[in-house]
């Protein structure tokens, strides 16, 4: 198994380690059918691969394992924008869905113990027949075996159809809505959108939020706004809580 160091993972203020913390228990408590996780967004441009890489570590500092999926094909930006610098010829989810290599081969251990990242490989074409394969359900399956929780970040489910087409094999699905941008009816258009695969909303995240700075809820508008990516598309209880986490210790993808 290949190891790969995250460089750039922002510093998280006070409040934005507990809004953190509180979504990732949150998460906790949708209990053991909710594993396998789909985080999207109406539009680009508000932070949902932000929120994906703060769940992964967050939840793994908790103690489970977690492996995050980056599952967009057509402009992936999570390398580049959080320093992780894969090795030479790396494969990832592209490689898996269109040809037969194994779970090995894809997934990648970060300096974060417990983390695990499948990155995306190289950019495609014709994402939504590669996602739309019985091999991304079978890889959600596998994974679903050996780590507690499995996250993956898709584009905007406003802007194709590739966070639809993932949504049909995850147990629950978050929307990253970012404070200011997005309208009502776009909210209630993606939700819609992702419960027609059959998957269900169990959440959402109020993302760039400004709140006065004497509030011990304020976010730093400007922390977030770094993390945004500047050319998306261009091209075309607590005993039941010290339980799970127990569990969580014992998972993990095995390294060679």
């Amino acid at each position: 198994m290949k190891r790969i160091k995250i460089e750039n993972f922002p510093e998280l203020d006070y409040a934005t380690k507990e809004a953190m913390n509180t979504l990732c228990t949150n998460i906790v408590f949708a209990g053991d059918s909710v594993r396998r996780i789909l985080v999207t967004s109406c539009r680009e441009h508000e932070g949902k691969t932000f929120i994906s890489m703060g769940i992964m570590h967050t939840l793994a500092s908790m103690g489970y394992a977690v492996v995050l999926i980056d599952g967009d094909l057509r402009r992936s930006v999570l390398a580049s924008k959080y320093g992780i610098h894969l090795p030479a010829n790396t494969q990832g989810l592209a490689h898996y869905l269109s040809r037969e290599i194994s779970l090995d081969d894809v997934v990648c251990a970060t300096d974060v113990p417990g983390a695990y990242v499948i990155p995306v490989g190289h950019d495609v074409v014709n994402s939504m027949q590669l996602l739309n394969n019985w091999r991304f359900e079978e890889l959600l399956d596998q994974l679903s075996s050996k780590v507690d929780y499995v996250i993956v970040d898709t584009p905007p489910v406003g802007a194709i159809v590739d966070a639809a087409v993932v949504a049909k094999s995850c147990d629950g699905a978050i929307l990253v809505v970012s404070s200011n941008l997005v309208t009502k009816q776009e909210v209630a258009n993606a939700k819609k959108q992702i419960e027609k695969s059959g998957c269900p909303m169990i959440g959402a995240v109020l993302n760039k939020v400004q709140m006065d700075r004497s509030s011990s809820r304020y976010y730093h508008r400007s922390m977030y706004a770094a993390y945004e990516s500047k050319n998306y598309y261009r091209r075309s209880s607590d005993s039941e809580e010290t339980k799970t986490k127990e569990k969580g210790k014992k998972r993990g993808v095995k390294a060679k």
